[in-house]
């Protein structure tokens, strides 16, 4: 399943319930009970989220600890642009749409995200951590 930036963000910086589970997925996803796909696109949006909301250092550390993850990452490719113009043109932003062409280039059809603006979109399951905890 693809991880949306948001799980890292709340796994990183929450303190409330959405966090708590974000950690919890994390510690199963660093214990191999699950897999995670990625992108670059994330790594950028996260690292963008928690430098606007607590600083430079701060998010570099949670760059750097992403990248240490065992994740699987996906290269953003021609087709996965491409991709994202049929969910732009549907409703998502730009972004949120990218990140579905980058799926849809690599046939995974999960997405784990606590982002309602995937939901309704064809082809595309999303699972909120609730689901998956």
């Amino acid at each position: 399943m693809y991880l949306d930036s948001n799980i890292f963000i709340y796994a990183f910086i929450d303190n409330t319930e959405h966090g708590d589970l974000a950690r919890k997925f994390m510690e199963k996803l660093v214990g191999g009970q699950v897999k995670g796909y990625v992108s670059p696109l994330v790594l950028d949006e996260v690292v963008w989220v928690i430098q606007k909301l607590k600083g430079k250092e701060l998010a570099s550390r949670v760059g750097k600890t992403i990248l240490s993850m065992p994740l699987i990452w996906l290269d953003v490719t021609y087709e996965s642009a491409k991709h994202s113009l049929e969910f732009y043109e549907i409703g998502l932003g730009p972004r949120d749409a990218l990140h579905l062409g980058i799926m849809k280039d690599y046939d995974i059809m999960e997405i784990l995200s606590e982002d309602d603006d995937f939901d309704g979109i064809k082809g595309i399951e999303r699972r909120n951590l609730k689901n998956v905890v």
